[in-house]
């Protein structure tokens, strides 16, 4: 019998795995038992469907399939455990390749970045100090670019932390708390038909003894009443700058050349820019709650009733504002000054007798005023205060031969208007209320006034007697 290639059936082959094959007699399996057939439980060799012995061959055959499958699973096993750490060490080694180019490509960002930060925190600190050998030195390159700079360093914090500062001194800077302003420290606009009134040459411009307000709704560098501001800002600065007379942290801000009133004009607008806008963004809020429609005449009788307040108070905080110059450049180191300087900050604002108009128009009447809630001795002191700023004027334009500085005053007529509606200042010293209108007060009132105790206050006699002797002498 011929196997398929004509091979005599009984003829040994070579197996797969190297083994010798006998096809007639196959060799015991190597787990050692007997021949390698299929049999069933009774120990009966298998048959087919049709009752035929299955012939040994294909029982061999299906054997031999096996152990090749169980050694090829054993070997790959083996050789995956032999490359396991050669795998893990090749992608340690890419990873690190990955990082170091990523490191190589980000490091000129980084090192940008830690020089800005190193610069910005340099602005805030002062400027090196020189060692008498160093400026003594042979003029070597070294030493010229040092100076050098130290002296832009000098120059950028006086041109922004100390710029700043003394902008903020004049109420012209508006803080911020994570970005949003801070509404209390919003700075006061100078009043339209004022700044009209300048840009046609019917009012003077702002001075260092008014008010000094920017008009904010127009452009900090064009217009008149706003170029003018800055000047007057910048030539005040340069010349307290060149005088010694402004401190930063308790030392004298030494002056640099290069600061003119030139650059100072440029730089002042640049430091208030964040302030317009934050004071532009408030006044768009502001209008857009409005109603757009046709306001009914008692929304117009309301909101006219609303500037009216809003300007009484703005005047009524100039007026604390020129009382407490007043008594601290006139006033200085006299016994009274601290008693006056602490009763106008307790009364603050709505203590102020500041004058008041029916008609705010083109031509408005000014009244002066009393509040019904203080204590008229007090109110007696107040309009002792402003006839005396008045006095002193008059005196200063005498001797500067009649010329006049600031703008024109209002004209106030007397006698003073008694203000019943006007809201009391809380937690003042009991004697400062008027003591019929205090008694007259519910138990609530009283309660949301929380007065304090008894603090005397400056004595109007007292006061007089001080000018007079300011005047004689």
């Amino acid at each position: 019998m011929q196997n398929e290639n004509g091979a005599p059936h009984n003829q040994i082959e070579p197996s797969r795995n190297g083994m010798e094959v006998d096809n007639d007699n196959p060799a015991p399996s190597s787990s050692g038992g007997a021949t390698a057939g299929i049999s069933d439980a009774s120990g009966s060799e298998p048959q087919t469907h049709s009752g035929q012995p299955v012939p040994q061959s294909v029982n061999n055959r299906d054997v031999m399939i096996n152990n090749f499958r169980t050694i090829s699973t054993q070997a790959a096993s083996t050789t995956f455990d032999q490359r396991l750490p050669a795998l893990i060490e090749e992608l340690d080694r890419r990873t690190d390749a990955k990082i170091l180019e990523l490191k190589t490509a980000l490091q000129p960002s980084i090192d940008s970045l830690a020089a800005t930060i190193t610069a910005a925190a340099q602005v805030d600190e002062d400027p090196p100090q020189v060692d008498e050998d160093e400026e003594m030195g042979d003029g070597s390159d070294e030493s010229s670019s040092a100076s050098a700079s130290s002296t832009s360093k000098s120059v950028k914090r006086i041109l922004t932390i100390i710029l700043l500062a003394y902008l903020d001194k004049h109420k012209l800077v508006c803080h911020d708390l994570n970005g949003l302003p801070i509404r209390d420290s919003m700075p006061l606009c100078a009043l339209g038909e004022q700044v009209e009134g300048f840009a046609n040459r019917i009012h003077d411009g702002p001075t260092l003894e008014g008010s000094l307000l920017y008009y904010w709704p127009l452009s900090l560098y064009k217009t008149p009443w706003n170029k003018a501001l800055t000047k007057l800002l910048a030539r005040d600065f340069l010349n307290k700058l060149e005088a010694g007379r402004i401190k930063h942290q308790g030392n004298v801000v030494a002056h640099e050349p290069s600061i003119t009133e030139q650059v100072l004009i440029k730089t002042i607008p640049k430091r208030l820019r964040s302030t317009r806008r934050h004071w532009m963004d408030e006044e768009k809020r502001r209008v857009s709650q409005q109603d757009i429609s046709t306001p009914s005449p008692a929304a117009k009788e309301k909101a006219s009733a609303k500037a009216r307040t809003t300007r009484r108070n703005n005047r009524a905080k100039r007026l604390l504002e020129e009382r407490l110059q007043y008594i601290k450049k006139y006033y200085d180191g006299r016994p009274i000054q601290v008693p006056l300087t602490s009763m106008l900050k307790k009364l603050g604002p709505k203590g102020m007798n500041s004058p008041i108009s029916d008609d705010e128009g083109d031509d408005p009447k000014y009244h002066s005023t009393r509040h019904l809630w203080i204590e008229p001795d007090i109110s007696q002191v107040l309009e002792e205060i402003d006839r005396q700023m008045k006095h002193t004027k008059a005196r200063l334009l005498t001797k500067q031969a009649g010329r006049r500085k600031g703008n024109k005053p209002i004209s106030i007529q007397g006698p003073p208007i008694v203000v019943t509606d006007s809201e009391a200042t809380t937690k003042l010293p009991r004697n400062w209320y008027h003591r019929e209108w205090y008694n007259g007060r519910s138990a609530v009132d009283r309660m949301e006034l929380a007065a304090e105790a008894e603090v005397e206050y400056p004595v109007l006699t007292e006061l007089r007697t001080i000018y007079d002797q300011m005047v004689s002498s």
